[in-house]
Order: structure tokens, then sequence, then C-alpha cells
């Protein structure tokens, strides 16, 4: 590899990207004990032109990319798909995972108060087969789809909103803990924080656009 005649080894440049690989492991575990290590580094280098030692850095770098990646900050590396789901604070989404909480295998009465909790009074729950109003009216949805697929639950996945609006994405979970079909609920949430609309799509293909 050469740049403005100076020449650089591809075996110099992999020992290089070790050391820098070193480096960054050293300066995350141990400061102090890194900064002693790179002083050696410089220690045991050979002087060299100043444009040669730009070159030799800048080939380093660029193979260093090939090993580490590329990171910066307005750039964010791809999330591990077995990343936990970062806990969410916001007040709305709190009230909603309350709601869907309500459709797990539970007692009635506890799916009772866990709606009271999160749905006005007259809410209104529309999927594509029917429309629920009421408190007691979800309630029977909820507990048939129990009865449907027993031990089955939902949980959110993400959830933008603004003002009194939101939109959440849910998946269902079977009894055994299995990954099913997803959707999304559209809101409205009342005066008190409550859910007083619920639009439900299916993510299925009957229900695409084409």
């Amino acid at each position: 590899m050469s740049h403005e005649g100076n020449t650089v080894l591809l075996p110099e440049l992999l020992r290089d990207c070790e050391r820098i690989r070193h480096s960054q492991t050293m300066r995350n575990r141990n400061p102090i004990h890194h900064t002693a290590l790179a002083a050696n580094d410089e220690r045991e280098q050979p002087a060299l032109p100043r444009a040669a030692v730009f070159t030799r850095r800048a080939a380093v770098a660029a193979v260093s990319l090939l090993f580490v990646g590329w990171e910066t900050p307005g750039r964010a590396s791809p999330q591990s798909p077995t990343k936990k789901l970062e806990t969410m604070s916001d007040p709305r989404v709190k009230t909603y995972e309350i709601y869907l909480s309500a459709w797990s295998a539970i007692p009635d009465d506890e799916r009772a108060k866990r709606l009271r909790e999160s749905l006005s009074e007259d809410v209104v729950f529309t999927n594509p087969i029917q429309t629920r109003h009421g408190l007691a009216d979800v309630a029977v949805h909820l507990q048939g789809f129990q009865q449907r697929s027993p031990g089955g639950s939902f949980r959110l996945n993400e959830m933008l909103g603004w003002e009194n609006h939101g939109i959440a994405t849910w998946q269902l979970v079977d009894a055994q803990g299995q990954p099913g079909f997803w959707g999304y609920d559209v809101l409205a949430y009342d005066g008190q924080g409550r859910i007083e609309s619920i639009l439900l799509f299916s993510h299925l293909e009957k229900q695409m656009l084409k």
C-alpha cells in the first residue's frame, strides 16, 4: 500500500491494528495502564518524517475500520436482535401496558380492575370484526381471547404519541412464550389520561392493502 512514495507493508499494518485493538480494550478496562502502554508504543516506534507518520497512521486507521467498524455520534450501530426492550416511562405508555396486561390469563376480577385503571367508562374498542362499547363489553372480548388462545398474552414493542394520541406496536405471545403475529393500536386518551378509543390493526396478509 503506498501514498506519495511512502510504502506501508501489510504485516506492519496488521501489527499496528492489533496494537490499536489491544489499546482500546485496555482503555476500557484500565485507563492508567492504557496510558503507560501507549507511551511504551511511542518509544518503540522509530522516528519518521511528518508525511510518513501521517501516511502510516491514515493507512492503519483505514485497515482498522475493517476490524472494528465505523461509529459516529449520528450513526447508531445495529441493535442486537436479543437486546431487551428499553423501559418506557411516559404515563401514556404505562396506561397502555396496564390495558395490554388485561388480555393475559388472569382472574376476571383482576382483569376488570386493570381495565378500570386504563380505560374510560365509555371506551370504544374497534377491530376488523366488531366494535365494543364500554368496560364490560371490552372485558367480554378479552375473556373470549383467553378461551380461544389459553395462556396467550400481548407485549408492547414500541409506541409513538403526541398530546392525547398514540400508536402502539404490539405482538402476540403464546402460552409457551413464543412470539406470534403483530399489529398496531391507534389510541386516544381522555382528560384523565385513560384510553377512550382503541382502533386495532393486525399485520395479516388479508389486511394488507395492495
